[in-house]
C-alpha cells in the first residue's frame, strides 16, 4: 500500500510539473504570436511632408510612451490613432498621409514594448496607453468631444475599450476582430484555444454598450480577420453606426481603396 501511495505521488508530481511546463509554454506561444513590436524607427512625418511633434507622456502606471501630434489649423476633428499589433509608428507613415488629406490632427503613439516607449505590451497595459494617450490630448486643450479613436486591426480592441468609458465624438473600427479567442479559434480549428488563452481583447462584449457615432471599415479580402468578425461586430453595435465596405489585403486596404477609403471617413465625420 504504501509503495503504491509512493507510486502515485510520482506520477501526481510529474503531471503537475508538466501541465505546468505545457502552461508557461502555452502563454509563451500566446504572446509571441500576438505581439510583433520592434524599436527602432525608420522614419517620420517629415518624410511624407507632413509636419509633426514628438510628444512623450506616462500611462498611469508610470510607463513612458513615445507618439508623434500631427497638427492641421483646418481640422474639426482630432484623431487617436491606435495602430496594429506589429512594428511601431514609423510603419504608419502610408495611413498618416492619407488621414491628413481629409484634413485631421493626429495623435499616434507607440503602445509599452513599441518603438521609444518602455515596458513590455500586454492586454491590460495597452488599454492603460490609449487612456494616457487621450489624456495627453486633453492636456493640449483638445475638446474631448473633438477626439474620435481610430483603432485599426489589434488597435480596434484597444480603441473599443478605450470608448466604453471615455467622452468622444465617435469612433473608427478599422480591420478589427471579435476577439482573440474567436480569431485563434479559426486560426487553430483542433485546439481548445477559448479554455486556455488569457488575453481576450472581447470587442464585441464592449461594443453594443458604445453609445457615440461609429464606422466601420473592413475590406472583403482582408487575408488575416475575416470579413465576418466586422459584420459581428457591426450587429452587435448599437445605432448611430455605419459599414465602410473596402478591398485589398489587411495591411494594405487603405491604400488599394485610398479613395473609397478616404470619402467615407470625410463622410463619416460630416455626421458628427
Amino acid at each position: 500500500m504504501n509503495n503504491d501511495y509512493k507510486k502515485f505521488m510520482k506520477v501526481l508530481f510529474f503531471l503537475t510539473v508538466f501541465s505546468s511546463f505545457l502552461f508557461a509554454g502555452f502563454r509563451w506561444y500566446e504572446r509571441s504570436n500576438l505581439y510583433y513590436p520592434t524599436r527602432k524607427l525608420h522614419g517620420n512625418p517629415s518624410d511624407m511632408g507632413v509636419k509633426y511633434e514628438d510628444v512623450y507622456f506616462n500611462a498611469e502606471d508610470g510607463m513612458k510612451l513615445h507618439g508623434w501630434f500631427l497638427p492641421e489649423k483646418n481640422a474639426d476633428y482630432t484623431i487617436l490613432l491606435c495602430h496594429g499589433n506589429a512594428g511601431n509608428v514609423s510603419d504608419r507613415l502610408m495611413i498618416l498621409s492619407i488621414l491628413k488629406k481629409i484634413p485631421v490632427q493626429i495623435l499616434i503613439f507607440d503602445y509599452r514594448g513599441y518603438g521609444l516607449s518602455q515596458g513590455t505590451p500586454d492586454e491590460k497595459g495597452l488599454y492603460k496607453d490609449a487612456k494616457a494617450a487621450y489624456d495627453h490630448l486633453i492636456d493640449r486643450g483638445i475638446d474631448q468631444h473633438k477626439i474620435i479613436p481610430f483603432g485599426r486591426s489589434l488597435g480596434v480592441a484597444v480603441a473599443t475599450n478605450l470608448c466604453s468609458y471615455a467622452q468622444v465624438a465617435g469612433v473608427i473600427l478599422d480591420s478589427g476582430f471579435t476577439s482573440t479567442p474567436d480569431l485563434a479559434a479559426k486560426i487553430y480549428p483542433f485546439l481548445p484555444v477559448k479554455l486556455f488563452m488569457k488575453t481576450r481583447y472581447n470587442s464585441l462584449e464592449l461594443v453594443p454598450d458604445i453609445n457615440v457615432p461609429k464606422l466601420f471599415i473592413h475590406s472583403w479580402n482582408d487575408e488575416i480577420i475575416p470579413f465576418s468578425h466586422a459584420e459581428s461586430l457591426y450587429k452587435a453595435a448599437a445605432e448611430p453606426k455605419k459599414f465602410l465596405k473596402i478591398r485589398g489585403s489587411h495591411n494594405e486596404a487603405f491604400v488599394e481603396s485610398e479613395k473609397d477609403f478616404k470619402k467615407g471617413i470625410k463622410e463619416f465625420l460630416q455626421t458628427l
